[in-house]
Parts: structure tokens; sequence; C-alpha cells
């Protein structure tokens, strides 16, 4: 998983989640960093938000808000919502967070050894 994006109850950004993420052009390259591969959901505590991570989804494009110039969405696909993460993935996710369900068909999971090189990386930056 190479990001991680936020989304919130009160949330002014045309977001349906599990199709897209809509963002401004500060994140554009940061969302195009994770194109072709998972990130993760974290809702805000903004809007009555949980402050926990909820859900995950595979990034597959960024295409342009062609109504709204200077924002972008990030198209999703093989979204799951928050139930339980691989003991694989555990340690990805801090205690504090509720843990995310990734696909069951290991051929849409992240590789083990694709997350032990970036364990290290991704735990500070989930903190």
């Amino acid at each position: 998983m190479k990001g991680v994006f936020e989304i919130s109850g009160a949330s002014r950004y045309d977001d349906l989640i599990a199709e897209r993420y809509h963002f401004p052009r500060i994140y554009l390259r940061a969302a195009q960093a994770c194109i072709g591969d998972w990130i993760i959901y974290r809702e805000t505590g903004s809007g009555g938000g949980r402050k926990a991570y909820v859900a995950a989804g595979h990034v597959d494009r960024i295409d342009a808000d062609p109504a709204a110039p200077g924002l972008y969405y990030a198209r999703i696909s093989q979204f799951v919502s928050h139930n339980k993460v691989p003991s694989e993935l555990s340690r990805l996710f801090p205690p504090s967070g509720m843990p995310i369900h990734l696909p069951t068909n290991p051929k849409f999971r992240p590789r083990p050894e694709y997350v032990a090189r970036h364990r290290a990386r991704f735990m500070g930056d989930l903190h």
C-alpha cells in the first residue's frame, strides 16, 4: 500500500469512495504515485467521523475533473470496507486503527515480500 486517502462526512468533494476519490491539485503528485497500488481510507474526526482506517481500494488511474479546474479524481477498483486484516498485513496498521479486509483472492492482495520490504516505511507514514 502506497497511500492513505482521508475521507470526511463533512467533505466538500465529490467522493464516492468505492469508485472515486476527489481531491485538489496540491495532492496530485502523491495520488499519481499510488496508481497501480492499494490505498487505505482514513476517516477523519470532522463531521462526526471515527478517526479510523475504514476501507481499502486499488487506484487504477487519475482523471482531471472536467467540471472543476484544479480538481482530480482517483479512480478506485477492488474496494473493500473494513473487517479483518490478513495476518501478514496486520503490522501495517497502528493498534488504534480499525482493521480493514483485503480481498480473499490472493492474486489481488499485496505479496508478503512486498509488505515486508515496505513495512518500516508504512509504519512511519501511518503514525
